[in-house]
């Protein structure tokens, strides 16, 4: 609701602009750009300090992650296309459930035994989940501001998440990640520059870098325990 009482457009918030939209209804009734702040979702640092045993020991490295519901909003089924293309020792860990997870499971069955589907993760496994990944993917059609992507930065994690909603707020070129453009502008796939996660003799470390942005001290650490990830972000 506007400070005027009108309230922003549902389908605006939807298709992941509720940011720019707020902004845009706040600047209309008069109110100041410099006094409208983004406050990310908080995360617990020490969470994602301490060493972890890895929760899948099992899984053969290296592993793409996807952290969030299986619904239609985060486009699973593109990450799988995408997934295709990837040398055939790579795993993809699908971690969360939702509506989409038997169809999913249908059009994984392509790939033998390479996508592994987690059901729910408690948030507080998420910290060793995101220890134990190389690679944290977010496809969705639109979005606010992740959780999923915030504490993936925190984990030291590389990103590749597409530019819709907040997104673009959260991941920098070369920095934290890649971004690339959603399905629906016809570039689905493609970046937006060169890959910034290409190894150069190693695991990249774009990710442990992550910790030093602006968009990440914004997200201040949150109570032990607060919120929940997998299921809804």
């Amino acid at each position: 609701m506007s400070r005027a009482g009108l309230p922003v457009p549902v389908p605006v918030l939807r298709q992941g602009w509720a940011l720019t939209a707020v902004r845009h209804v706040l600047a209309g009734d008069g109110i100041p750009a410099g006094r409208v702040q983004v406050i990310a979702p908080g995360y617990d640092p020490a969470r994602f300090a301490a060493a972890s045993v890895d929760p899948f020991p099992g899984l053969p490295r290296p592993r793409v992650a996807y952290l969030g519901r299986l619904a239609p909003q985060k486009d699973v089924g593109t990450l799988l296309q995408a997934f295709a293309r990837l040398p055939a020792d790579t795993q993809l860990m699908l971690a969360g459930d939702g509506p989409d997870r038997p169809a999913l499971q249908h059009r994984a069955q392509r790939f033998g035994g390479r996508v592994h589907f987690t059901g729910f993760v408690p948030h507080v496994k998420v910290p060793a989940v995101l220890r134990h990944v190389d690679l944290l993917v977010l496809p969705s059609l639109y979005e606010d501001l992740s959780s999923a992507l915030i504490e993936a930065m925190a984990a030291g994690l590389p990103v590749v998440a597409t530019r819709v909603g907040g997104i673009a707020d959260l991941v920098r070129y070369g920095v934290n990640g890649l971004l690339v453009a959603p399905p629906r502008s016809g570039r689905a796939g493609r970046r937006d520059r060169p890959d910034p996660c290409r190894p150069r003799g190693g695991r990249p470390d774009v990710g442990r870098r992550a910790e030093h942005r602006g968009c990440l001290r914004l997200a201040r650490p949150g109570p032990p325990g607060a919120g929940g990830l997998p299921a809804g972000d």
